[in-house]
């Protein structure tokens, strides 16, 4: 075979078409041999290999086909500028690239590292490519029966990888539910947990808000008991969420930003209720409550941001998943760099389903998938109330004038950006444009009570609503343009930290009543397992009450921490500007009075009840006040730290854990 025909063997599509089919080929079995080995079944181990190998398939071939289109046009512009072995090895290298993109992309602290290691993985190939086929073109029979070979592999590679790859893409496969193994029969209630996150209580009209932005919980209130001082264990999602499932304070179950997950070790609420015979599912629409995090450990299902998790397509943890991360990101940069400024509310592109659609879920689920043989602990975290604020018109308009409404379709006040949360000085906002935002936000929350009427609805026309124990609460609250900061996550002041809960169960909470003393995140966990006749409560826990049986009158005390906000601080930008937001704060609080430590040594002290918005810091080391809740918080900080034998360190990285999280909380705003 002549240089001519050995050229044209290799040029095109063919050559695109070869190298994509064993590139996907390659990565379908390594993918399936990993699935299998984690012990998912050769079913769903087979599921993730087509889906891999179609995707793999498709991004090497479009990569190799661009290549190759650039390579014509040089030779074009000047025949016989690249030799036929040397052009072979170009194309087995271009579709390395990709694929090394992938891989690099979810293990690199950032997208530039990513790209520099494919290119030297890229361009190593080429060098031993070309070498090796510099050596193979003087054997020339072995050659041309391989060049002879080409157009029907790629024939026998396409029907055997594309269907198989529809076919993955298709299928909706999830482990069958079942209840865990060795399980006990529980005579408990159904439980449903609704963490409504970065909700503040004051926001709510059951809690008195000038507007009516609840009108649904305040109905429920009669049904109900309400707590008026329920305090987050931390004012950011993570920690906050990981309090609530495992009923200890953020110290003790170490989960924050500098440690972006929940260590096996720790016991969760889920867990529990499993190990006793409920049937546990999450429904969350936050990356932070995921199995990145592994906060939804003892879930035995899990839906995602639309999705299964136990779907086969989204468990394969090589390449396949690595794909998805590189889309989503791709996406994320989409949305904020060009979506968001060509469609009139910026805020139209979410990167999270909205209630609604969640609620779609559960009512799927609860009607199809329930096993009405057991209880369940149904959990949902709903991020409709998060920025950004995008309520329909028709809702914001009960809070804002048209004019209003017609300057809030932009970027700056739908989708605040980080800088901006941090300190709201730096966009130079206006009275006008933060009554704006308020008003967003209070929509928001008007939609969402409008979903949990429906999600209620839902529980009676089941016949379950009355043997269902419901918690109504937030993870955090949100700043709105007080203490010069929009969001949260950056200090211990009651508008992230006061949050609502209400608490429904016939004949255990008493209906209509409204408790005073102060609560926190972590008597949830003591309250739902007694509930649920479930006597299990690991030593080192905090002094917890059960919500349904506090002492009238009880003036108790709890505690709340915030630490170092690397996950807000970690652009660019941020670094020096904000390095004063560095301090790690701890708060002590009753139902009058907080009192705050911060790392670098200063305290603050406010009475909240003259001074609700924390305006004058009345420290005074000669206050008798103040000595006891010292000696209470110091006291409490000492024993953060739980015995050695309820925590099983974590050696490396959690299987589930993605180091690039940092870069998905951009999908929340978090980090620019």
């Amino acid at each position: 075979m002549d240089k001519s025909m050995r050229l044209r063997a290799w040029s095109g599509a063919v050559t695109a078409w070869a190298t994509a089919i064993v590139y996907g080929v390659a990565a379908g079995v390594a993918d399936f041999g990993g699935a299998a080995f984690r012990g998912i079944g050769l079913m769903a181990a087979s599921v993730v290999g087509f889906r891999t190998a179609g995707l793999v398939f498709l991004l090497a071939g479009v990569t190799v086909l661009t290549v190759l289109c650039l390579i014509r046009m040089l030779e074009r512009a000047k025949p016989g500028l690249v030799s036929p072995q040397f052009k072979t090895a170009i194309v087995l290298g271009s579709g390395t690239f990709p694929i090394a993109l992938v891989v690099f992309f979810g293990q690199s602290p950032n997208g530039y590292q990513a790209l520099v290691k494919s290119e030297l993985v890229a361009g190593a190939v080429i060098l031993a490519a070309a070498a090796l086929l510099s050596k193979a073109s003087r054997a020339v029979g072995p050659w041309e029966r391989l060049v002879a070979l080409i157009p029907r592999f790629c024939m026998a590679g396409t029907v055997v990888i594309f269907p198989l790859f529809v076919f993955a893409t298709l299928m909706r496969w999830q482990a069958p539910p079942g209840p865990a193994q060795g399980a006990k029969k529980s005579g408990g209630p159904n439980i449903v947990l609704v963490i409504i996150d970065s909700a503040r209580a004051d926001h709510f009209s059951v809690y008195g808000y000038r507007y009516r932005t609840s009108p649904f919980l305040e109905r429920l209130a009669a049904e109900s008991t309400v707590f008026d001082n329920a305090i987050a264990a931390s004012p950011w999602t993570l920690p906050s969420h990981a309090s609530i499932f495992t009923g200890l304070y953020p110290g003790q179950h170490n989960t924050h930003a500098e440690h972006f997950w929940l260590d096996d070790g720790y016991r969760t609420m889920a867990e529990i209720l499993a190990d006793n015979g409920y049937q546990t599912v999450m429904f969350s629409n936050n990356d932070y409550v995921s199995q990145i995090t592994n906060l939804v450990q003892g879930f035995e299902r899990c839906w995602y941001k639309g999705r299964w998790t136990d779907d086969a397509r989204y468990y394969g943890q090589g390449f396949g998943r690595a794909f998805d991360l590189l889309l989503a990101s791709f996406w994320s940069e989409w949305n904020d760099r060009v979506l968001s400024k060509l469609v009139k509310n910026p805020a139209d592109a979410l990167d999270y389903p909205t209630a609604a659609v969640t609620n779609s879920a559960i009512r799927d689920w609860l009607e199809k998938d329930r096993d009405k043989k057991r209880p369940f602990f149904l959990c949902v975290n709903y991020m409709d109330v998060h920025f950004p604020y995008n309520p329909r018109d028709e809702t914001a308009r009960l809070f804002l004038d048209e004019a209003a409404l017609g300057r809030s379709y932009g970027l700056k006040l739908r989708r605040p950006p980080v800088e901006y949360s941090l300190d709201a000085s730096k966009g130079q906002y206006t009275a006008e444009e933060l009554r704006i935002i308020n008003g967003l936000y209070d929509a928001d929350i008007h939609s969402l009570d409008a979903e949990l009427e429906r999600l209620c609805a839902k529980l009676r026309a089941l016949g379950v609503y009355d043997q269902t124990a419901i918690f109504i609460t937030s993870d955090h609250g949100e700043y709105l343009g007080t203490h010069n900061r929009l969001a949260h996550g950056l200090g211990l002041h009651e508008e992230v930290l006061r949050i609502p809960l209400l608490a429904r169960y016939p004949g255990v909470f008493t209906r209509g009543k409204r408790v005073d003393s102060v609560v926190t995140h972590v008597d949830l966990f003591e309250t739902v397992l007694a509930l649920a006749k479930v006597e299990e409560r690991p030593s080192g826990m905090p002094e917890t009450e059960k919500l349904f049986s506090i002492p009238e009158g009880i003036d108790r005390r709890v505690f709340s921490e915030y630490r170092f906000p690397l996950h807000v601080l970690a652009g660019e930008s941020l670094r020096d500007d904000n390095s004063r937001l560095l301090v790690e704060q701890r708060m002590v609080r009753d139902r009058t009075h907080k009192l705050i430590w911060k790392s670098r040594g200063n305290f603050e002290f406010f009475d909240l009840a003259a001074d609700p918005f924390e305006l004058k810091n009345l420290y005074a080391a000669d206050n008798k006040t103040i000595e006891l809740m010292e000696r209470d918080l110091f006291k409490w900080m000492a024993s953060d730290v739980p015995p050695a034998e309820n925590r099983r360190e974590r050696k490396g990285r959690s299987p589930n854990e993605d180091i690039r999280l940092i870069e998905r909380m951009r999908t929340l705003g978090y980090v620019k």
